[in-house]
């Protein structure tokens, strides 16, 4: 399951594994937040899927502009990288569509280039495809959830896990719930982890070893086995 940021009931919001981080230099600029899944209350998400939230994509104050210069400053929303992965990240949301989701806002191409409006889905069954797959577009799914332990089984179940954030008015419900979600690493309210002296790797199949910090040291260093007669 790619990155979800997971709320628990009442307060808190922790986020789910992902094969990949959306970062620059992947197929499309991030115009919704830097995940996939968003994993809250039933409330919340039935309030979303409902219009009582007002959806829109905002950067430095500034609305995101569609079909803009990519390279100008002003334009936050760039295009995907080609036509073929515009179809990929439309075909999966016009899947999740179909499969029962509700489109709350985006899921539709802009002309000319390769633009997709952000989008936002609801109602998304856990073990979906969109919940299960890195879309590689401006796609944000949200799942509901009956308390921090149906968010952290929702955030684990997923064959992938690089990285994950919680979010929570309690310090100690936020670490409480971080602990438990299997991801290498994980921001607590908003946390900065990445630094040269933080190991960065997932778990699963997110890979296996670990960059940077003294465990990306050690992948450098040969190690040697001697063994004597004893007696």
């Amino acid at each position: 399951m790619p990155n979800i940021p997971t709320a628990a009931q009442g307060d808190i919001q922790p986020n789910i594994p992902a094969p990949v981080a959306p970062t620059a230099g992947y197929p499309y600029a991030p115009a919704l937040p830097d995940r996939d899944t968003v994993v809250t209350p039933p409330t919340t998400a039935d309030r979303t899927a409902q219009g009582g939230y007002k959806i829109g994509v905002r950067y430095k104050g500034g609305i995101v502009y569609l079909g803009g210069d990519p390279t100008d400053p002003a334009n936050y929303m760039g295009p995907l990288v080609s036509q073929r992965q515009r179809d990929k990240v439309d075909g999966m949301v016009q899947r999740a569509i179909a499969a029962g989701a509700t489109l709350v806002t985006g899921g539709s191409t802009v002309d000319p280039g390769y633009y997709y409006t952000p989008t936002l889905l609801a109602n998304v069954d856990p073990d979906s495809e969109i919940a299960q797959e890195e879309v590689f577009g401006p796609v944000l799914v949200i799942i509901d959830h009956d308390g921090d332990d149906d968010a952290v089984r929702i955030a684990n179940n997923s064959i992938y896990g690089l990285s994950g954030s919680v979010y929570s008015g309690s310090y100690d419900r936020a670490l409480s719930v971080a602990r438990r979600i299997r991801t290498g690493t994980i921001s607590v309210n908003g946390g900065a982890w990445f630094g040269p002296d933080v190991p960065f790797g997932g778990y699963k199949q997110s890979g296996i070893g670990r960059e940077m910090g003294a465990a990306g040291l050690e992948e450098f260093l040969e190690r040697k086995a001697l063994a004597t007669v004893v007696g």
